[in-house]
């Protein structure tokens, strides 16, 4: 009987599932079992050879490039935080003990249903998550690495809010009398809106320190945009459809010790409805 060695190329086993999956339940299992034997009954041993994750995810992580991520907290009634360690084969932090997971969304992937992923990824959990504000930080992890990351913490619970707008201005439509049925129109509306924020979570007092999450917001605001208007007769219009790109503009807001930083909202608003004149 003879001991054969086969070298196995494995790229990018720094990351948690190739860690996890391909390395440590499969090529070290087979190694700690003392290989495979053969029908000849030779034995065939792997030698894993590792190779770098990918480069630009490294240089990220060498380099003060600031670059976007998400953290996502889990908490029982009682404000008990599910913790998670770090395998002890990660190529930063190894071994310490973190938040349920963390993460970056790929390419084109919304920040909200990378954090759901990540979650049933790791932890086997799904729920829906609340968006809980944003961070940035730099931090030296070690070893020629950090991390500058905007970080968006997510955690379970629910939001409600709504968004009133109070907007005048000009607009061009023809409404004479004898006009036509059909009656396109744009304007250009400035004026305030009304934003009212509640968030409903049990990760708000160990994440944020604060007990509850409430805002109300007035902030300046304005729309632009058109549509076509059905005459029905000299007083009344029906509106088929309006399009107009609503921009808010809200400041910084305080909440307990936290702060969210001021921001610039750029919604799409479609109306339908009826015009008295």
């Amino acid at each position: 009987m003879a001991k054969r060695s086969i070298g196995v190329i494995m790229n990018g086993v720094t990351g948690r599932m190739g860690m996890n999956q391909h390395l440590i339940r499969s090529i070290v299992a087979i190694r700690a079992q003392g290989g495979v034997t053969l029908p000849d009954g030779d034995v065939l041993m792997p030698d894993p050879i590792l190779l770098g994750r990918n480069e630009e995810k490294l240089r990220a992580h060498r380099t003060p490039v600031l670059h976007r991520a998400f953290s996502v907290f889990v908490l029982d009634e009682h404000g008990a935080m599910l913790l998670q360690r770090r395998a002890a084969g990660k190529y930063h932090s190894a071994g310490l003990w973190s938040n349920a997971c963390c993460g970056h969304p790929r390419p084109g992937e919304p920040v909200a249903a990378a954090a759901e992923r990540r979650l049933a990824e790791e932890m086997g959990i799904r729920c829906p998550l609340v968006p809980a504000g944003s961070v940035s930080y730099s931090l030296d992890v070690g070893d020629g690495l950090r991390e500058d990351e905007f970080n968006r913490p997510a955690g379970s619970g629910t939001v409600d809010s709504t968004i009133q707008n109070f907007l005048g201005g000009i607009q061009v439509k023809n409404n004479e009398h004898d006009g036509p049925r059909f009656k396109p129109f744009g304007h250009a509306l400035f004026g305030v809106a009304h934003q009212k924020l509640d968030v409903d979570s049990p990760q708000l007092p160990a994440v944020f320190g604060i007990s509850d999450f409430h805002v109300n917001e007035t902030s300046f605001a304005m729309a632009f945009g058109g549509g076509v208007d059905i005459k029905l007769n000299h007083r009344i219009d029906v509106r088929a459809g309006q399009v107009d790109w609503n921009i808010i503009r809200r400041g910084d807001q305080q909440i307990g010790g936290f702060t969210l930083p001021n921001t610039r909202q750029d919604n799409l608003r479609l109306s339908i409805g009826i015009v008295i004149h």
